[in-house]
């Protein structure tokens, strides 16, 4: 929550970090406009970043740690996400795969990048439009104020 709240008071509230002794020698400044080029640049930059972290990834736990994974009984995100086929994820890389149960984990890659690629396109917008900010500012603390009290009601409650 916080690095989007601080990006959200620099950017809109212009921020003296002058007043602050642990900023005083800091160099912030964030332009009033951002030119489209030098959006797309960040985008596709991180969207690379994204790109080799999943690919190092999937070599790491498939490749070097399959063994482990598979007979400790380790879970990971994409195994526990696949492993019922009742699930919206499941059914949603199904889909993706065209049926093909053997190429689920790739199907699961694919659609982390289409939800990387859906949630990172909108954030030229919130560094303009003031309000849009606010709002996803404020949804975000709504959503993880909700998370956390249903998974405090549903452990602490037993």
């Amino acid at each position: 929550m916080e690095p989007p709240l601080i990006l959200y008071i620099l950017r809109h509230h212009h921020y003296s970090f002058e007043d602050s002794p642990l900023f005083a020698t800091a160099d912030i400044c964030l332009p009033d406009e951002i030119s489209l080029a030098a959006f797309w640049q960040l985008f596709w930059n991180s969207v690379l970043f994204y790109l080799v972290w999943q690919v190092v990834y999937h070599v790491y736990i498939t490749i070097y740690k399959a063994d482990k994974i598979h007979s400790g009984g380790h879970v990971t995100s994409s195994t526990w996400l696949l492993s019922n086929n009742k699930s919206h994820m499941y059914k949603l890389c199904y889909w993706v795969s065209g049926g093909d149960e053997e190429h689920l984990q790739y199907s699961y890659v694919f659609v982390q990048l289409a939800y990387t690629l859906i949630t990172t396109l909108p954030t030229i917008l919130y560094y303009y439009v003031h309000w849009l900010h606010a709002c996803v500012l404020i949804f975000s603390l709504m959503m993880a104020t909700w998370n956390g009290a249903n998974f405090y009601f549903e452990i602490f409650s037993r």
